[in-house]
């Protein structure tokens, strides 16, 4: 990736408060890129938002049926990072319930599930023409 090719565009990260997610947020916004953090965690987002001005937050839990269309509706992606999730147990299998076994798919796998749904329904934007005819 050439070092502008986020210039201007909406780039959303789930999971954009901690670890991995916020880092990915510091590094497109510092690229230019309209970014909108999301995570479930309000706090974290808004310390973000202190610290990287201009980034936008939406505070959800993105396992939910209507996260996506809320987070379309703040900004339109043109690049969906899915970095959230689940922070699994790392007790030994056998001491394992099946809810804590099943949480990253209750969580992670809904997650990407909805949002990569709702991303293939959504219209395509037009495709500039400069883009269309390169030689």
């Amino acid at each position: 990736m050439s070092d502008n090719s986020l210039k201007g565009k909406n780039v959303v990260v789930l999971g954009g408060s901690r670890g991995v997610g916020r880092e990915i947020v510091r590094r497109v916004h510092a690229k230019l890129a309209s970014v909108l953090a999301v995570a479930r965690g309000r706090g974290s987002l808004e310390n973000l938002a202190q610290e990287l001005k201009g980034v936008r937050i939406l505070a959800l839990d993105a396992s939910q049926p209507d996260a996506p269309q809320q987070v379309f509706e703040a900004l339109p992606p043109d690049v969906l990072v899915i970095c959230g999730g689940a922070i699994p147990s790392t007790a030994p299998l056998q001491d394992l319930s099946w809810a804590q076994f099943a949480a990253p798919w209750e969580t992670d796998v809904r997650m990407s599930f909805l949002f990569c749904s709702h991303a293939l329904r959504a219209p395509l934007a037009p495709e500039p023409l400069q883009t269309l005819f390169r030689a």
